[in-house]
């Protein structure tokens, strides 16, 4: 499993660094809808890629 950590000063910044965060790693970025090239690049590393609406949830501990 490949985890993306990213610290929620960041995320929810509300500047252009939280916005390419967001653009990158988000529900609606580059890995999770990117017609599939996400997908594609995710698995040329090795790792299986999440199924649709798992890809880009966040989670706080």
């Amino acid at each position: 499993m490949v985890y993306n950590v990213v610290r929620s000063a960041d995320w929810n910044a509300g500047d252009a660094h939280a916005a390419a965060l967001r653009a990158i790693f988000g529900v609606g970025g580059f890995i999770c809808t990117n017609g599939g090239a996400g997908s594609t690049i995710v698995k040329n590393y090795g790792f299986l890629a999440l199924p649709n609406g798992a890809c880009g949830s966040t989670i706080h501990i």
